[in-house]
């Protein structure tokens, strides 16, 4: 049995870490928090790395740069290879 299953959502995902964190989501819609609220409590306790959309911060700014970066580097070396 696998913790978490990466490429699965919440929704779909049997792992006991998903059914924990649906039943405490169902608990604070019972409890009346809003989407955000659910939002901002589950990323301060697993991180943003949960959300599909996380925010652009310096905690994961190589995650949104490192491609961009990747492919600078790549087109230099082609070019440097193929353009003397």
């Amino acid at each position: 049995r696998c913790m978490v299953c990466q490429n699965q959502n919440l929704a779909e995902s049997e792992a006991p870490l998903a059914v924990d964190m649906k039943e405490k989501i169902r608990e604070m819609l019972e409890n009346g928090k809003t989407e955000n609220d659910i939002k901002e409590f589950l990323s301060e306790r697993y991180s943003s790395y949960i959300l599909y959309e996380p925010p652009v911060n310096k905690q994961n700014l190589f995650l949104w740069l490192g491609p961009f970066i990747f492919i600078i580097i790549l087109g230099f070396l082609l070019f440097r290879r193929y353009i003397k």
